[in-house]
């Protein structure tokens, strides 16, 4: 075996395979879309039911979700900008106007 072979070798165990970064790429991906799509589908489905402020709370709680998911998970995922700080940050801010309007959903009469 040569020095380059085990270089390799070595390099192979230390770097995941591409295989194995997109899979888990693609585990991340399907849930931080089941948080968003969750959170806007049961947000709405309690909206019809006459609960807005709760279905107020629900979405803010899947923007946190989200951004919670921006800050931990590395690399870019697939509702990234460049800048993981201004993302959460942008993310939390959201979900805080969110909480703050909350209280006064009830009084627009939709539907």
């Amino acid at each position: 075996m040569t020095e380059n072979d085990e270089k390799k070798t070595q390099a192979d165990k230390r770097i995941p395979s591409r295989w194995q970064s997109s899979n888990a790429s693609l585990v991340f991906g399907v849930l931080t879309a089941s948080f968003a799509l969750g959170g806007v589908a049961l947000s709405f489905l309690v909206a019809l039911a006459r609960h807005p402020r709760l279905a107020d709370i629900i979405l803010a709680s899947a923007v946190i979700l989200l951004g919670l998911a921006r800050a931990f998970w590395p690399g870019r995922p697939w509702y990234a900008s460049r800048n993981k700080a201004l993302d959460v940050t942008i993310y939390l801010l959201v979900a805080a106007g969110l909480l703050l309007l909350s209280p006064w959903a009830s009084t627009l009469q939709a539907l």
